[in-house]
């Protein structure tokens, strides 16, 4: 009965290649075969090919002709020579199943069987599928089975059964051509990239309610298998009233991701519409069309007194609020000054609150800097949405009692970040932002112990 293996194979230990210069060919005498099969019809650009490998020995040979190649004993005392498969990638079986034999220098192990063929010979057969490792052009060609045998021996005292008339032989497999599918011309789609396999098209929001200057990600996620990595996706624009600050592609795992941050421009109802995705499908041979769903955010407007940003000095309510501030300061001074000479000789000390920014930082700085130093100054002006809103970012830190200079080079940092993230600058300023941390984590504590 044809059992057919899909797997080889287990790696003991490794043997050298044999020559076959001094060998002699006994292709086509039925003896020993060896056999080439495309396990399918054609084969993409972006997958190996998968070529199914056959070897037959006869029953009389095996068991009274063949000789052992090398020093260690193979339960079926053969080389397969094919410099495009690399057996020890190829899909493992259990090590206690199978006869063991040598493929190019290792020696592998692989289930087998008996076979009857129609000369009515009864053969031991391998049989097992691999990808090929090497390719050079569509023709796989120069696989032979290296083997020795002999017809007479003789009895020795010491080393038992020794042939007489060995003979060093092999066989060769006749050419395999791989066949190279390209999808066709004929049924294809407008819109149509490159994309081939099967797939499945998602888009998320990360909030579908944000507020004017927030940021938000739209993720499009493609999932499947195929040419995930190789194919080229479709250009999203930003419908009016978002802007795209940074686009990011990740792929892992049979998943492909195009990850867009946005700044919302303006209040309202944002519709982003269906992305629509067309491939090849190679298993139903015919090209379809994906689209993603319609997302829709309803953004809204800014709050009254939500921006950082001074109002000017010439308004009446800038010179009603100075007033105020002149009055409630020579009041404070009554009490702040002999409170602050008491606490000229307490220590100061971090805020527990900076101490778990601080700790926070260092947890998440390994995986993803720009994120640990965006939550670290939210969590140092104990607002959740303050690098939403970057550009303001120095004058929040301000008010929070940061020097001037600090804020504008904390709201410059963040800046680069991004650019770094979206490869429009060089690499990610690591070191000055580690540094920027303690300094700003420093002077909060300073401003908060003096409160």
């Amino acid at each position: 009965m044809k059992v057919l293996v899909l797997a080889l194979l287990c790696s003991f230990q490794n043997v050298p290649s044999l020559s076959v210069e001094r060998a002699e060919d006994r292709t086509g005498d039925g003896a020993v075969w060896l056999e080439l099969e495309a396990v399918r019809e054609g084969y993409f650009a972006y997958e190996p090919p998968q070529v199914r490998v056959r070897f037959g020995i006869r029953r009389e040979m095996l068991d009274e002709q063949l000789l052992q190649l090398f020093r260690r004993e193979l339960d079926l005392p053969v080389q397969l020579q094919a410099d495009w498969l690399d057996a020890v990638d190829s899909p493992r079986l259990d090590p206690l199943l199978g006869p063991t034999f040598a493929c190019n220098d290792t020696i592998v192990q692989g289930a087998a069987s008996w076979e009857t063929r129609p000369d009515g010979e009864t053969y031991r057969v391998v049989e097992f599928e691999a990808p090929v490792a090497r390719l050079d052009g569509d023709v796989l060609e120069g696989a032979l089975l290296r083997f020795a045998t002999a017809t007479r021996f003789e009895e020795d005292l010491v080393q038992g059964r020794l042939p007489v008339d060995r003979v060093e032989a092999y066989v060769r497999a006749e050419p395999l051509v791989l066949r190279r599918r390209v999808p066709p011309a004929e049924g294809r789609p407008e819109g149509y990239l490159d994309a081939i396999g099967q797939f499945e098209l998602f888009a998320s929001v990360s909030t579908s309610h944000p507020t004017v200057g927030q940021t938000l990600t739209f993720v499009l996620e493609l999932k499947g298998r195929g040419n995930l990595e190789q194919l080229s996706f479709p250009p999203w624009r930003a419908p009016r009233g978002l802007a795209i600050l940074g686009h990011l592609t990740e792929t892992s795992q049979g998943v492909r991701r195009e990850r867009y941050d946005l700044e919302v421009k303006a209040p309202g109802t944002i519709a982003l519409p269906p992305v629509h995705f067309a491939y090849f499908d190679d298993e139903r041979d015919t090209y379809a069309r994906l689209s993603s769903p319609e997302l829709r955010i309803e953004v809204q407007a800014a709050q009254p007194g939500s921006s950082p940003l001074p109002s000017s000095p010439d308004s009446p309510a800038s010179t009603g609020t100075l007033r105020v501030l002149v009055l409630v300061a020579v009041g404070a001074l009554l009490f702040v000054v002999p409170w602050i000479l008491r606490a000229r000789h307490v220590r100061r000390t971090v805020a527990p609150r900076r101490i778990q920014a601080l700790r926070r930082f260092e947890a998440d700085s390994g995986s993803d800097l720009l994120g640990a130093y965006g939550r670290f100054l939210e969590d140092l002006l104990a607002d959740p949405r303050a690098t939403q809103r970057a550009r303001t970012l120095a004058q929040r830190l301000e008010a929070h009692g940061i020097p001037r200079d600090l804020a504008d080079r904390a709201q410059a940092n963040f800046g680069r970040l991004q650019e770094a993230r979206y490869g429009v600058s060089g690499p990610s300023p690591e070191a000055t932002t580690r540094a920027l941390v303690e300094e700003l984590a420093r002077c909060s504590s300073y401003s908060e112990s003096s409160r």
